[in-house]
């Protein structure tokens, strides 16, 4: 099976990663994607997509943060597609866009294997002449996709789970996002019975009743921009909805300190150990810097560099720009989100 994704060009990273993602999932169905001739698979499908509804929140975050345009989207045209469009394509439709899509320059193959008598570059040569990929297609020129900021919400009666997400712009490369990152989620989704996971600002925010309510903040980086956020999930709407406002008055309110900045690189550098000693993280992070212009490819010891230098009041600066801006992203996913309140509302101050 080949999937393609349609995106702005400095979409290209986030592209590069769903494919890699998609093509590499044990379960094909975590997107939404329907099948119009098996009604058995279609009904498994929308089982699937219904139990995936931290992925749609995570999509439709990009959508509200990037909205739409002729080139593509944060989506793409592909994994979370309206209901009357699929299946809609005509087959000149679909022709024309493999022509134009499925060219060498937009093609990144990969493999990852232990067995020391195979050699993986006969392998991928193997592969490669088995493709047939189509000349070279000149795009029409198209600018980059800005931020653009806004709210989407997809009211499910049916989930069990409200899933809230709230992001700011970011710049691309942008190490000190990630060391925020590290200071506000601390040990927690790390280490079981970590001993600083109850201490993180994230968790502080919790009181009596949010037992249920899960919070943690992300920091996704494309070639040119970024998104910095949190994501809140549980199963009272009332109660995600009043744990992100506190969670957005503590984190206006921050001010760490050089031990939460030192425990944050400690974090941090461990994270990127741990990620480039997995064969997996290592494809995808080639494969997704090789869909980048080349002057994008960031080493991680560019990556060390620069975490190592970052001090206290750069660090506190970057969190406080961020997070006291009003331009920002929201997505909700769930049942009864009437009763959380609108993006501009929770950002006032």
């Amino acid at each position: 099976m080949i999937y393609t994704v349609d995106v702005a060009p400095n979409f290209a990273v986030r592209a590069g990663y769903l494919l890699c993602s998609m093509a590499s999932a044990s379960c094909y169905y975590s997107w939404e994607l329907n099948d119009i001739v098996y009604k058995l698979m279609r009904k498994d499908v929308d089982t699937l997509n219904r139990r995936n509804l931290s992925g749609l929140g995570m999509e439709l975050l990009h959508e509200a943060a990037f909205g739409t345009s002729d080139s593509g989207c944060g989506l793409g045209y592909s994994l979370i597609s309206p209901v009357d469009r699929i299946g809609s394509h005509l087959i000149d439709q679909i022709n024309e866009y493999h022509s134009r899509a499925f060219v060498g320059e937009k093609c990144v193959l990969g493999i990852v294997h232990s067995r020391a008598d195979v050699d993986g570059i006969d392998i991928l040569k193997q592969v490669k002449s088995s493709i047939n990929l189509n000349p070279p297609h000149l795009e029409a020129s198209s600018d980059n996709h800005g931020f653009v900021g806004g709210e989407i919400r997809r009211d499910l009666i049916a989930a069990s789970t409200v899933y809230a997400y709230l992001a700011w712009p970011s710049r691309g490369f942008w190490p000190v996002c990630d060391l925020i990152v590290c200071a506000l989620n601390g040990s927690s989704n790390r280490i079981h019975h970590g001993g600083n996971a109850s201490k993180s600002l994230l968790a502080r925010t919790a009181i009596e009743g949010d037992i249920d309510t899960e919070a943690v903040a992300f920091h996704k980086v494309y070639s040119d921009h970024g998104l910095f956020g949190i994501a809140v999930a549980g199963s009272c709407p009332k109660t995600v909805g009043s744990r992100i406002k506190r969670i957005i008055s503590v984190l206006r309110s921050a001010n760490f300190t050089e031990e939460n900045l030192k425990q944050a690189k400690q974090i941090l550098r461990a994270d990127l150990m741990f990620r480039y000693e997995n064969p997996f993280h290592s494809l995808v992070d080639i494969s997704t810097n090789l869909l980048s212009p080349t002057n994008q490819s960031v080493k991680p010891i560019e990556v060390v560099a620069s975490v190592n230098k970052t001090d206290l009041k750069s660090f506190n600066d970057a969190i406080n720009k961020i997070v006291t801006s009003n331009h920002a992203a929201f997505s909700l996913v769930g049942p009864n989100l009437g009763s959380i309140e609108p993006l501009h509302v929770l950002l006032k101050e």
